[in-house]
């Protein structure tokens, strides 16, 4: 009986597969399980980055009991060398896990990433959004990958209501909406044991960031538009680095290595605070950032995801509801296992386990879509969905300016730079050109957006960093959803509808959260144990 990996030959990296098979083969050698001698001939294929060839002839020699035990001592394997490869759950009658029909709703970062990732472990997946963005769509969107950022959003003390408009302008017409989430926001930031627990399951969470990132960035071919070259914190007086402090504290206390520098020394790093009052600067050398536009990262997810054989439906999903119980169909032949299944749900537990339950998506249009698995990522827009799920999240939003101005201002920067003060980012782009966002407006998702902050982001960044006001510039606003203890939701909705994910409030850290957040929901499709501890992502915690 043959077991082997979901789509063996398509995702991850066939070395570390090879050295998980071959350890899971030289165990059982080992025990005297199978001919030692045929043991050692396919490990030398194993090893000789031929593993599936070497797993059909080892069918012949591994008991079917022994083979769910193969699999489990080459995926811990495998886990450790921090290689992932898809559901270890496989049928003793066919010997091939199945691939899932799974639907993403959402177009946006979130969406995408999980889209992608699931469709690198072999399912069929369809994206649905009811927004056809533009080729700018996105400049809004934060451009940092900062794994080191642990701390609740009301650490850093800019939930102000300013009438100068800091950071977080508040629109008094959402004065009663708004209070009682705010509340939940401050018993979060006031209570130190709480502050640590959203600190400690952050910092689990942004630990996968790299990896994530670096497996899709290589699906898409584009791993230079990321770029490691640190960030810089620039405070102009003590009084800012005081204001600061507790968040520097908290990131060091959770694993974070700042390095503090000196006026002189930011200047060398980056030569375009040549003429801004720069006290001291903070650097964070595991920072990355996006050097290309954030528009173009999404254009290059879509590209991906669309050019491998994904499919995007242009409609607002109107609802989500659980189908009729389905029957398991045995695959007619070994070949089969990779044609998508209309029935199947997951793969199931045991060959006695036969029937499931479908999800069935209905759009604006009033068409309908039957899947195995729904995944919803659609942001600030996810609310009004669970809804008709009869889920209620204390959920708002907020909009983040951003302008990328084309030209050589960049080339000055060196690396992103950051002003806490300010609540502003300025980062170098590839070319040339710098990348600039902050000042966000809090509310609810209907509201309009105030292109004035736009304009102000650019003023801002041209007082700081020197830059061009009459530079050509593209400006955008980016949309994004914010939860009161500043995790995201992640996970599967546990009671009643254990097949819809969400994958949803990200917030601030996006960019940074979005490919870790996606290999949780690959580890849920694939019904593995998922690689952290997902209790404080679920959708149903204590608020």
């Amino acid at each position: 009986v043959l077991v082997t990996p979901c789509a063996l030959g398509e995702t991850g990296n066939d070395t570390g597969r090879a050295q998980a098979w071959s350890v899971g083969l030289r165990s059982f050698e080992l025990l005297g399980f199978i001919d030692t001698v045929a043991c050692r001939r396919e490990i030398v294929e194993v090893e000789n980055r031929s593993p599936l060839s070497a797993l059909t002839r080892m069918g012949r020699l591994v008991p079917v009991s022994l083979g769910k035990t193969l699999v489990q001592l080459g995926w811990r394997h495998c886990r450790t060398q921090s290689l992932h490869f898809s559901s270890a759950l496989h049928r003793a009658e066919g010997g091939f896990p199945l691939p899932q029909k799974v639907a993403v709703v959402g177009a946006g970062l979130g969406g995408l990433t999980s889209a992608l990732a699931l469709q690198l472990e072999g399912h069929q997946v369809t994206v649905f959004d009811g927004r056809r963005f533009g080729k700018d769509h996105g400049q809004g969107m934060d451009v940092l990958f900062a794994d080191y950022a642990v701390e609740p959003m009301d650490l850093t003390g800019t939930w102000k209501l300013s009438p100068l408009g800091a950071m977080l302008a508040l629109k008094w017409s959402h004065l009663s909406t708004m209070l009682p989430w705010m509340q939940m926001v401050r018993r979060v930031s006031s209570d130190a044991k709480r502050t640590n627990a959203v600190a400690d399951a952050r910092r689990e969470l942004l630990a996968h960031s790299t990896p994530a990132w670096d497996a899709l960035l290589g699906a898409m071919n584009a791993e230079h538009i990321k770029v490691h070259a640190g960030h810089m914190l620039v405070f102009a007086s003590e009084r800012e680095y005081q204001d600061f402090e507790p968040v520097l504290d908290l990131r060091q206390h959770h694993g974070a290595e700042p390095r503090q520098l000196s006026a002189q020394e930011a200047r060398q790093l980056a030569p375009a605070l040549e003429a801004t009052d720069v006290h001291r600067a903070v650097l964070f050398p595991s920072g990355a950032h996006l050097a290309v536009p954030p528009a173009e990262l999404r254009q290059r997810l879509l590209d991906t995801f669309t050019g491998r054989g994904g499919r995007i439906v242009w409609e607002d999903v109107q609802d989500v509801r659980e189908g009729t119980i389905i029957s398991w169909d045995k695959p007619s032949s070994v070949d089969d296992w990779r044609k998508p299944l209309e029935t199947s749900q997951h793969v199931p537990h045991s060959p006695l386990q036969r029937k499931m339950t479908s999800q069935t998506v209905h759009t604006a249009s009033g068409r309908e879509f039957v899947f195995n698995f729904v995944v919803i990522a659609a942001g600030a827009h996810s609310r009004s969905i669970l809804k008709t799920l009869n889920l209620e999240v204390p959920m708002v939003t907020d909009r983040g300016y951003g302008s990328t101005q084309l030209g050589e201002a960049g080339k000055a920067l060196g690396l992103p730079v950051l002003f806490p003060a300010h609540e502003l980012v300025c980062s170098p782009q590839a070319g040339g050109g710098v990348h600039c966002g902050g000042l966000t407006d809090l509310g609810l998702v209907d509201d309009a957006s105030d292109w004035d902050k736009a304009k102000l982001v650019e003023s801002k960044s041209a007082d700081l960093i020197g830059q061009s006001k009459d530079a050509n510039n593209i400006t955008d606003v980016e949309c994004r959803a914010l939860l009161p203890d500043s995790l995201p939701v992640i996970g599967p909705i546990r009671y009643g509808r254990p097949n819809v994910l969400c994958n949803f409030g990200h917030g601030h850290r996006a960019l940074t959260m979005a490919a870790p957040a996606a290999a949780l929901i690959t580890d849920f499709v694939a019904r593995r144990a998922p690689r952290i501890d997902t209790a404080p992502f679920q959708v149903d915690r204590v608020w």
